[in-house]
């Protein structure tokens, strides 16, 4: 007959420092990723824009030469 497998367990104190290392890791991480989240680059297409009411539209005034705006996709 074959015996079953056994579990091999680690020492608590390598469970325990693999556990914090883990923990403060993921702070680290969340922390990080909470902080890039909420910066967010300005952007400016260098355009003029009037917004009509009246008929729910915006009318371009004016298209900066050599700015996003004037490439075309």
């Amino acid at each position: 007959m074959r015996r079953m497998a056994t579990r091999v367990s680690l020492p608590r104190p390598v469970l325990l420092t693999l556990a914090l290392l883990f923990g403060a890791a993921t702070s680290l991480y969340s922390a990080v990723w909470m902080y890039a989240l909420r910066w967010t680059p300005e952007t400016q297409i260098s355009i003029s824009t009037r917004y009509s009411f009246e008929t729910d539209f915006a009318r371009i005034l004016f298209v900066a030469p050599g700015g996003p705006a004037t490439t075309s996709a």
